[in-house]
């Protein structure tokens, strides 16, 4: 059980890093085309 625990836990923190960069990403080329 806590095995599974571990692998939700790291699974939500490795998306939402990924959201994160997205973000910034899409931050970045917002300011780029202004």
């Amino acid at each position: 059980m806590s095995r599974i625990a571990k692998g939700l836990a790291l699974t939500s923190v490795a998306a939402a890093a990924v959201a994160g960069t997205a973000g910034v990403a899409a931050a970045d080329s917002g300011a780029q085309a202004a």
